[in-house]
């Protein structure tokens, strides 16, 4: 009970867990978006769930440390139909740059929904800059909320 009166008080409050720490509003972040996440699939009752294109969407601010894994690390949440829009296999999938990922994926969406309004995801925030090896018809998936300007910065 006492954690109670601890977190609510507290100017700064940090997770910890054997030898690894973490500030109370990460955790907090990670709890809602995990929260989020696991709606989207109840939301879908288990017939699927939401396709590639809507999950590129929907955790396109998310971060990763290889850029290729914007895409790649969805595919399991994809319907199975989704799974194989990058090409090759599980084996050389790493082998491939990351221009030709971001270009695979959007050309075999395009193909697949036949929706142009992907083609949105293609404009990229001022305030950040697009890859400049990506063509203008690419959404660059690399960017995530890390790269955006502290608020209150103009």
């Amino acid at each position: 009970m006492w954690i109670i009166q601890e977190m609510c008080l507290a100017k700064e409050a940090r997770i910890l867990a054997g030898g690894h720490s973490l500030a109370w509003t990460d955790f907090k972040h990670y709890l809602l978006m995990l929260e989020h996440c696991m709606s989207i699939f109840h939301h879908y009752g288990g017939q699927g769930g939401p396709s590639l294109a809507q999950l590129l969407v929907q955790f396109r601010w998310s971060q990763a440390s290889n850029p290729r894994d914007k895409v790649y690390s969805l595919l399991g949440l994809a319907p199975a139909g989704d799974r194989g829009l990058v090409g090759g296999d599980a084996g050389d999938l790493y082998t491939i740059s990351t221009l030709e990922c971001y270009t695979r994926v959007i050309i075999a969406l395009l193909r697949q929904t036949r929706d142009l309004t992907l083609l949105v995801h293609c404009l990229t925030p001022a305030c950040l800059t697009r890859r400049p090896d990506l063509p203008s018809w690419v959404p660059d998936w690399g960017y995530d909320a890390s790269m955006l300007p502290p608020l209150g910065s103009a």
